[in-house]
């Protein structure tokens, strides 16, 4: 794939991105996170989300570098991801509110 449509894609899949992040801000994910691995249905049960809904959103973040998934199905935060939880509610406002609407 040409470096063009990739960038293009990449602006047109964004906001799906930006809502992933906005949703586990609002579920409280990156600090349950700060301190090492968790399994999905873990999280899944602290957050009282569907476990496998829970998972897909997980890995999208993964897959754009936020969060890693290791062997055993736990995820962890990455540096990038570790910038959200510098501490509690750091980020909450400009993770949760940005992608909002904005109107």
């Amino acid at each position: 794939m040409s470096s063009l449509p990739y960038r293009l894609l990449n602006l047109i899949n964004g906001f799906q991105v930006s809502q992933a992040i906005s949703i586990i801000t609002t579920l409280g994910i990156p600090d349950l996170l700060r301190n090492g691995p968790q399994d999905c249905s873990a999280l899944a049960e602290v957050t009282r989300t569907h476990p496998r809904s829970l998972y897909r959103l997980l890995r999208v973040l993964a897959a754009v570098g936020v969060l890693s998934e290791d062997n055993e199905r736990r995820f962890s935060l990455t540096s990038l991801g570790e910038r959200r939880a510098l501490g509690p509610g750091c980020w909450d406002v400009p993770c949760t509110i940005v992608p909002g609407p904005a109107f």
